[in-house]
């Protein structure tokens, strides 16, 4: 009867406890999606994302904004001049703090406080080595063509572009997304003409 007993309550102990851990498990993953979701928000108004931009001959600076949604409320960790934080930022992020020129805050539609810096970054000192893109094509010069065509270009041709990594952290740890702040400009003076556009081999 003793065994009998001793096996009852073992068989009641793991009952219990496996709910338990199942419940706790199922806890944690709530949390940390509920962290996800209220973790900061980067967001690069202008310009695009990820894009060209025309510089027209002559200008030499480029017009940046930025805002930073504080998403849960807690704050967004500052440097000592009261700006936001990049965490890990690299040259193209450090030099757009150098010349920030306006910063302000105000209350979205629901109820989070959004700071906005807006930057004059000098375009000759980004740092442009990463990465480039296809130029953008001017669409009038290719005529009226029809079915699938294909334009080559030679890496003269090329466009450069600068790489920016805008991330900050709350006063809870919680880090915004890479991918959200992360920038792709690239850089041209004037749309590409393509000498030609032909058919892709079969």
């Amino acid at each position: 009867m003793a065994k009998r007993a001793i096996v009852t309550v073992t068989i009641a102990v793991a009952i219990i406890v496996v709910p338990l851990l199942g419940e706790l498990w199922a806890a944690e993953r709530a949390q940390e999606a509920q962290e996800a979701q209220d973790a900061p928000i980067v967001k690069l108004v202008s310009p695009a994302r990820t894009g060209y931009v025309m510089l027209p001959a002559g200008r030499d600076k480029l017009p940046m904004c930025l805002e930073i949604i504080d998403a849960s409320g807690a704050g967004i960790e500052t440097t000592s001049s009261g700006l936001p934080k990049f965490m890990e930022p690299n040259e193209n992020v450090a030099l757009f703090l150098d010349y920030v020129t306006a910063r302000g805050t105000y209350t979205n539609n629901k109820g989070q406080s959004v700071t906005q810096l807006v930057a004059l970054v000098p375009v000759q000192k980004m740092h442009t080595g990463e990465g480039k893109f296809s130029p953008p094509i001017d669409l009038r010069s290719l005529g009226s063509i029809e079915g699938e065509r294909e334009i080559h270009f030679q890496p003269s041709d090329m466009v450069d572009v600068a790489l920016f990594n805008f991330r900050v952290r709350d006063l809870r740890g919680a880090m915004s997304r890479a991918e959200e702040g992360a920038g792709r400009i690239a850089f041209a003076t004037e749309l590409y003409k393509p000498a030609a556009a032909v058919k892709p081999e079969q």
